[in-house]
């Protein structure tokens, strides 16, 4: 883990084993870290002090227990552990102490953030979408667990706004839904994430009414030299689109101004 100044310059060292050390999130007084580490055989919550000092293991137990936030207040911590069978969202104190399991449902929880206001915890979900993932939030005593977000794809990250009501969450999802044979949804929007795959591979696009049904071919395209490929249409909110990539050489979109191909 290295921290450095946010508008470049010095770049200083926190930690140094020959394990990983990661996802690393701030204190609210700045003064501390909480991280998770694989440095004792398994995943472990650590927390130190913003210089690299105090390297201390706060949840000190047999299974994986990882994604760590601070509370507002900095007095609690809510992390993932897989310690009682699939992962699930759990409270601590900051020191380690009062450990309190908080959701305990089928498919794996975790990624649980605070909101400002420190009264609720939204995090992710597999219960109700083994493939994906959706949000959900609850109490911060894990009570009332409600799901905001129920959509093909993966929901990948969240962060509340700051805002004094702390209604509000900030979400970043891959709305793309890889299924096997290579096939991938797609959006309007241009991304250039996809990576490349060989020359002269035939790509079919599909489309289907949103509201269901099966998908037919709309157009075929093959890669260029470049392993990249565009189709130029106009998407239509009723319908929903998929290309049919080869499942030997993924390949990327070239940017287009009409619609591109979105993955993982």
């Amino acid at each position: 883990i290295y921290t450095m100044n946010r508008f470049g310059g010095e770049i200083r060292q926190l930690t140094d084993n020959a394990t990983v050390d990661a996802l690393p999130r701030w204190s609210p007084d700045g003064k501390h870290l909480v991280f998770f580490s694989n440095r004792d055989g398994n995943n472990e919550i650590y927390r130190m002090r913003a210089d690299g000092s105090g390297q201390t293991n706060l949840s000190n137990h047999p299974g994986a227990d990882e994604t760590a936030t601070f509370s507002p207040d900095g007095k609690r911590i809510v992390f993932a552990s897989n310690r009682d069978g699939d992962y699930d969202v759990y409270r601590m104190n900051a020191n380690g102490s009062g450990v309190t399991q908080l959701t305990d449902a089928a498919g794996s929880d975790g990624f649980g953030v605070w909101s400002p206001d420190g009264r609720k915890i939204a995090f992710l979900s597999q219960r109700d979408d083994p493939a994906g993932g959706d949000v959900y939030v609850m109490n911060a005593d894990g009570s009332n667990q409600l799901r905001l977000t129920d959509a093909s794809g993966t929901d990948v990250s969240l962060d509340w706004l700051a805002n004094p009501v702390a209604r509000k969450l900030s979400l970043k999802a891959s709305k793309t839904e890889v299924r096997k044979g290579g096939k991938v949804a797609l959006s309007g929007k241009l991304s250039s994430s996809a990576p490349s795959c060989r020359a002269g591979q035939t790509v079919v696009l599909q489309a289907r009414p949103a509201s269901g049904g099966s998908f037919s071919k709309l157009a075929t395209t093959t890669t260029s030299s470049a392993g990249a490929y565009k189709f130029s249409v106009k998407v239509k909110k009723s319908k929903t689109y998929r290309s049919s990539a080869p499942v030997l050489g993924r390949c990327k979109a070239a940017k287009s101004k009409k619609v591109t191909v979105l993955r993982k």
